[in-house]
């Protein structure tokens, strides 16, 4: 049976929680980070978007 491992987390009175790699994880840090992940999607498949209509488009 594999061992049982403890993840230390402290929680500041501001409501932030750092664990491990103590790094800031109060809810408006989240919304920042999802926001971020999602406009480097967006970004990501418009850059496909764009290849793929040049490739059809033999401009490239």
């Amino acid at each position: 049976m594999p061992k049982k491992t403890e993840t230390k987390v402290r929680i500041r009175a501001d409501g932030d929680v750092f664990g491990p790699n103590w790094r800031s994880r109060s809810p408006e840090r989240a919304a920042v980070e999802a926001a971020e992940a999602a406009a480097a999607r967006i970004a990501t498949t418009m850059r496909k978007v764009r290849e793929e209509t040049r490739r059809s488009a033999g401009l490239c």
